[in-house]
């Protein structure tokens, strides 16, 4: 069974290529297209959006993981508190980028 993902490191092992993003002002360097989703960050540069490019396909019968390429994802004030979860949510999306979590030390 896999290891827990849980910090910061834990990610950069996994996603050794991908680039750590520690505010809005760096994510937002990343906007643009992937294979299945558009990177929005609204202007205000404290919210943002993942948009599918295709058909969206969201079903409440499915286990809601598996459905992540085919729904649209909201990016909230909470992101980089919820380092983890949100960068499994952009590396699926095609974005090669670690969330850095601001609980963290600095």
């Amino acid at each position: 069974m896999g290891r827990t993902l849980k910090t910061t490191e834990d990610l950069k092992r996994k996603y050794p290529t991908a680039t750590i993003v520690k505010n809005w002002d760096e994510l937002k360097k990343f906007e643009g297209k992937s294979e299945t989703h558009e990177l929005k960050i609204e202007k205000t540069g404290y919210a943002g959006q993942l948009i599918c490019l295709g058909e969206r396909e969201y079903n409440p019968k499915k286990w809601w993981w598996s459905q992540i390429k085919t729904i649209n994802h909201y990016l909230s004030t909470h992101t980089f508190d919820k380092a983890v979860y949100m960068t499994k949510i952009l590396q699926i999306c095609g974005f090669n980028v670690i969330i850095y979590d601001w609980s963290e030390k600095r």
